[in-house]
């Protein structure tokens, strides 16, 4: 496990855990989208556009699980500074 220099009130490492958390959050979540999405085109081969889009794609735990992935995935990008990291130092 990597060591990080710590302040007193242990702002940094909580950070990390944080961040750590949340991109294995992230991932995972995105993980379990493909899982289910392979799934989905099998079934969909087998029994149907309109079946997979009854049980599957229009389905409120797919939905909420889509949901999650974004927040997560757009919380993890914007704690990171991402879009800062693409910036030439010049500004």
């Amino acid at each position: 496990m990597r060591q990080i220099q710590d302040s007193p009130s242990g702002y940094l490492s909580e950070n990390y855990n944080y961040m750590k958390l949340l991109k294995r959050t992230a991932f995972s979540l995105l993980g379990i989208l493909l899982l289910i999405l392979t799934i989905a085109t099998i079934l969909e081969k087998i029994y149907g556009t309109d079946f997979v889009n009854e049980y599957i794609y229009s389905s409120v735990p797919f939905v909420i699980l889509w949901g999650v992935t974004a927040i997560t995935s757009l919380l993890y990008i914007i704690k990171r500074n991402i879009p800062n990291q693409f910036q030439s130092k010049d500004h």
